[in-house]
């Protein structure tokens, strides 16, 4: 079941407050988050095409779907350290769901602020 996290947020101030960027910065790094996530499932098929089971795509849907959403959820977390129960609580997903997704997510972040340049990658310096 796909739930829209972002439609929740009202205001700018509010998108601010959650995630540590405004709008436009955050549109800016989604691009390049969309196409270093696509990167990094085209590398994983590639590297585990031989041992697969379902093709790509099968298999249960998780809640949050969208580039837009994985990103925001990911911002989410790295602005305010929240436990993953916390976090898991307000995505509507369990905490060890909510732990594998960072550890998923992380290095597609990681990838696409060396990618872009500016000042979005100056303040994640300080997560890692």
């Amino acid at each position: 079941m796909m739930k829209d996290f972002l439609g929740k947020v009202r205001k700018e101030r509010q998108f601010l407050a959650l995630t540590g960027l405004s709008m436009k910065p955050f549109d800016e790094l989604l691009d390049e988050f969309s196409s270093c996530l696509d990167s990094m499932k085209n590398k994983n098929y590639r590297k585990n095409r031989k041992t697969r089971v379902r093709k790509p795509g099968g298999g249960r849907k998780g809640i949050v779907i969208t580039p837009k959403n994985k990103l925001f959820f990911l911002l989410c977390f790295l602005n305010s350290y929240p436990l993953f129960e916390v976090i898991g609580f307000v995505f509507d997903m369990s905490p060890s769901k909510a732990s594998e997704n960072v550890k998923k997510l992380m290095p597609v972040l990681k990838m696409a602020l060396k990618k872009s340049a500016g000042a979005t990658e100056a303040r994640f310096q300080r997560g890692g």
